[in-house]
């Protein structure tokens, strides 16, 4: 039985995150360089795996990508 549940957020959420528009990570998820975790989406809605972003925020305070 797997007890690991993993937060998703929604995109209004994100962006408050870190204060962006829609716009903005519509941009991130078109640049391939910047390697941002994609969303799940549900009815057109799309939801972020809160671990894969605080993984992706990592990296980039690291200074380098994703894996």
């Amino acid at each position: 039985m797997n007890t690991t549940t993993d937060t998703r957020l929604p995109t209004k959420a994100l962006m408050e995150r870190f204060g962006v528009s829609d716009r903005t990570v519509d941009r991130w998820l078109q640049d391939d360089a910047l390697n941002f975790p994609q969303p799940l989406v549900i009815n057109r809605r799309r939801y972020w795996s809160l671990q894969e972003i605080e993984q992706w925020e990592r990296s980039r305070a690291a200074g380098k990508p994703a894996a």
